[in-house]
C-alpha cells in the first residue's frame, strides 16, 4: 500500500471514530447520558493478511472504545463496539465465487452475516437494555470468531 491509501484507511477506519466521539461526548457528559456504539472489524481480532492497515485501524477502535469506556463510565455514558464478520452487502458479493464458499464453509451458522444482524447489535447497545455493558466488543459473525 502507498502512504496515502494507509493514511485514508487510518482517517476512515480510526480517526473517523475519534472525530465522531470527540463530537459526541461532550454533550452526553453534560446530560450524564449517553451510549456510543463503535463499528470495528473481525480482521481486527483475527488478523487480516492482506488488509494489515484496515485490521490495525479497525484493532485500534477497540483499544479506542475500551479506554473511552474506562474514562466516562462512571459519567452515565456507555461506549463499546460491534466487529462485524463478513456481510452479505455488495462488497462480499464482488468476491470470487470459491472465495465466498471457502469463507461460508468456516462460518458456523453457514453463511454470510446478514446488515440486519449488525443493525441489531447496534440497537441493543444503543438501548438501556444494554446499560451494564460497558468498553466491549460483541463479534457479529456467525460465530467465526468464537472468543
Amino acid at each position: 500500500m502507498s502512504e496515502a491509501e494507509c493514511d485514508a484507511d487510518v482517517n476512515i477506519n480510526l480517526k473517523g471514530v475519534l472525530n465522531c466521539t470527540r463530537a459526541v461526548l461532550p454533550h452526553m457528559l453534560e446530560r450524564r447520558y449517553g451510549k456510543i456504539v463503535n463499528i470495528s472489524s473481525g480482521a481486527a481480532i483475527e488478523g487480516a493478511a492482506v488488509t494489515s492497515v484496515y485490521a490495525a485501524a479497525k484493532a485500534g477502535v477497540i483499544a479506542f472504545t475500551k479506554s473511552i469506556a474506562k474514562g466516562v463510565a462512571s459519567s452515565g455514558v456507555n461506549v463499546n463496539s460491534v466487529a462485524p464478520g463478513l456481510a452479505n452487502t455488495g462488497f462480499a458479493r464482488q468476491a470470487p465465487r470459491g472465495m465466498l464458499d471457502n469463507y461460508r464453509k468456516n462460518i458456523p451458522v453457514g453463511r454470510l452475516t446478514e446488515p440486519q444482524d449488525i443493525a441489531n447489535t447496534v440497537v441493543f447497545l444503543a438501548s438501556d437494555v444494554s446499560n451494564d455493558i460497558v468498553g466491549q466488543t460483541i463479534s457479529v459473525d456467525g460465530g467465526t470468531l468464537m472468543l
